[in-house]
């Protein structure tokens, strides 16, 4: 029996690759949060989630390593592509924000380069890329070099040390300060509820001021209670260079890093004069504005923080992303419809009609979630209820762990499944495309292609799981399939998913 995944990275990759030049302060560990599982019918978070085992470059011993690639290690008797649609996953949900993935056995590798797309064949592992090598690329897929001035942000340290940063914080910063060094001056930072927004502005802007690329900031926040949290966490990096808004007897405010809510400035409604801001700030005052909760408000009044201030880096922060569709004709700040909740635009919900599914599953980690899923093959074709097919399906989703699938059953040309998360990390839709995906490359006779969207609900109630899947597993008698529910053969449970 070949060496488990454990010993095959110790004994075998990490030899090959220190070999290699990634010596081990260019190999950081990072530990993903524990995943929710459900015990006697109440949700347990579990002491440590899996380790993810990234590959960094540093420019000079004293800056900040840039984080290129990720190794996924596998039994040495798997083969070597085994790990790499995991890693991918990774990679495109932007958990670890890295270009390369490779996954390997300890004796051959492969490869996937985000930038091209391009999954290499299985190589010796003695022929694994050194640390010039992936510079050289990623610089080249980036379109800076690490060494110019636009990337000393990337290179500047953490403030107070890497261990305090979460690395999914981390991931966010990076994709910032890489976008900014291609040259662009505006990024949009969407974050589940929780993720530390504040914690990732300030030490965005400590990073810049530290690469000596901050004139001076504006943080705007739409509540008291926010900008009271985001000046004490500002203040923990950078003193008294940050302070909220307020006039001096000179008229002027002197710190570095502004602190202010819409209200202060006299922006937060459409008849606001916007005095304050008039008066005290002029045109391009600011090179970097970060908008916290940019969702809550409207691009009206307020839109003259960023108008006024063209040449400044924008940078806005959300857990709650929202698209407003324009007509040709329609004009940023003019409104032309119903406002919703926030403040926006929005149809009359009367008048919404849903063409697509809806995106996304709100998970709440303190409360069970279970979500009932529908898949429908293309064009409703009825290729599903088939042996094979079956026991495909089974395989797949038992190897696809990052959700957990309950009760299920088959029908000729759709699928329902009842499925809980198991690694909070990853979507619904993420998941569900990853399984298909691995479903269609066994290429089994006698089946088609999946439609592209599912639909997915969460159940709101204990009771609601048992009375859905009752009603759910008649559906092949209600179609006249089968007599009764225990005669249909395509159906199951993979994991008891517990209230």
């Amino acid at each position: 029996m070949g060496l488990g995944e454990a010993d095959a990275r110790a004994k075998l990759i990490d030899p090959a690759i220190h070999a290699r030049g990634w010596t081990e302060d260019l190999i950081r560990r990072e530990e993903t949060a524990g995943a929710i599982e459900i015990v006697d019918g109440k949700p347990r978070k579990r002491a440590k989630g899996r380790v993810d085992y990234t590959l960094r470059v540093k420019v000079n011993l004293d800056t900040q390593p840039v984080v290129l690639a990720l190794i996924e290690a596998k039994a040495e008797d798997l083969p070597p592509m085994h790990g790499l649609e995991q890693g991918k996953l990774y990679a495109s949900c932007k958990r670890l924000d890295v270009p390369f993935v490779f996954s390997s056995n300890g004796h051959l590798f492969v490869e996937f380069d985000r930038f091209t797309g391009h999954t290499s064949a299985p190589k010796p592992l003695a022929g694994f890329p050194t640390p010039a090598d992936l510079r050289v690329r990623y610089e080249h897929g980036m379109g800076f070099t690490l060494d110019s001035p636009s990337a000393r942000p990337l290179l500047a340290r953490y403030a107070g040390g890497e261990a305090t940063r979460r690395y999914y914080q981390d991931a966010a910063i990076r994709a910032v300060l890489e976008k900014l060094a291609r040259g662009d001056k505006k990024a949009l930072l969407t974050l589940a509820t929780g993720a530390g927004k504040t914690f990732i502005a300030v030490h965005l802007l400590k990073r810049i001021a530290d690469a000596g690329q901050l004139k001076r900031a504006l943080f705007v926040c739409d509540r008291d209670e926010l900008r009271s949290q985001g000046l004490t966490t500002l203040q923990n990096v950078f003193g008294t260079d940050a302070a909220e808004v307020y006039e001096d007897a000179d008229g002027k405010n002197h710190a570095r890093i502004h602190v202010v809510t819409y209200q202060t400035l006299d922006v937060n409604k459409e008849d606001g004069t916007a005095n304050f801001l008039t008066k005290h700030h002029p045109k391009n005052y600011f090179s970097h504005i970060i908008i916290d909760e940019c969702h809550r408000s409207a691009w009206g009044k307020w839109s003259q923080v960023l108008t006024r201030n063209p040449d400044a880096v924008q940078i806005g922060l959300t857990a709650t992303p929202r698209q407003i569709k324009l007509g040709r004709d329609a004009v940023p700040g003019v409104r032309t419809s119903s406002k919703d909740q926030d403040g926006g635009e929005a149809v009359p919900p009367a008048t919404q009609r849903r063409k697509h599914p809806a995106r996304g599953v709100f998970i709440t980690p303190d409360q069970p979630t279970i979500v009932f899923l529908t898949v429908c093959t293309k064009d409703r074709q009825p290729w599903l209820t088939q042996a094979h097919v079956h026991q495909a399906l089974r395989e797949v989703w038992t190897s696809a762990t990052v959700w957990m699938v309950g009760w299920y059953v088959l029908m000729p040309d759709h699928l329902h499944v009842f499925c809980a998360p198991n690694d909070l990390n990853f979507e619904l839709n993420t998941w569900v495309t990853y399984w298909k995906r691995q479903f269609s490359r066994l290429h089994l006779p006698g089946t088609g292609a999946w439609q592209r969207d599912g639909w997915d609900t969460r159940l709101r109630r204990s009771e609601s799981y048992a009375q859905k899947w009752e009603y759910v597993r008649q559906n092949p008698v209600r179609k006249g399939l089968c007599a009764t529910p225990e005669e249909w053969p395509y159906q199951g449970e993979l994991n008891v998913l517990a209230w």
